[in-house]
């Protein structure tokens, strides 16, 4: 067995995500563990709908999410067990409490380091799920090109 058993990695269907998914595979070929896909959701509903619409909002964006992570899944060409995960909140909250409640022993997460100069080189959300977290983090930089 390898140093890891299972692997967080978060996507937002970004062409770096797709950088940290491409890790997360690679490390889990080489230790034979599981990888988790994660897609965290904003809690983003706008204000003034009703709850029954805000329910009805959510389950769609849900049902998205989760066929978007499927469609990802399947275009992998490896014999990596991966499965998709759809959480719903702060996404850094929510990555560290999946970690948590998954067991997880690796969390891959890219960077696109797009926010303001003290997070430039990590990103806001990579940068977040560092100081939040309880096993090692590999942060994926973005590759330019």
């Amino acid at each position: 067995m390898g140093a890891f058993q299972k692997i967080l990695v978060t996507t937002d269907f970004s062409e770096c995500a797709d950088l940290g998914l491409a890790e997360a595979e690679r490390i889990a070929a080489e230790c034979d563990a599981e990888v988790v896909v994660l897609h965290v959701l904003h809690s983003d509903i706008p204000l003034g709908v009703s709850a029954r619409t805000e329910e009805e909002i959510e389950h769609g964006r849900r049902e998205h999410a989760a066929t978007s992570l499927e469609e990802r899944i399947q275009s992998r060409s490896s014999s990596v067990r991966f499965r998709p995960k759809v959480a719903v909140g702060n996404v850094a909250e929510k990555i560290n409490v999946v970690a948590g409640d998954e067991s997880v022993d690796l969390i891959v997460i890219c960077s696109h380091g797009r926010s303001a100069l003290g997070r430039v080189l990590l990103g806001g959300t990579a940068e977040a799920v560092l100081h939040g977290a309880t096993v090692p983090v590999l942060v994926v930089p973005r590759r330019k090109g």
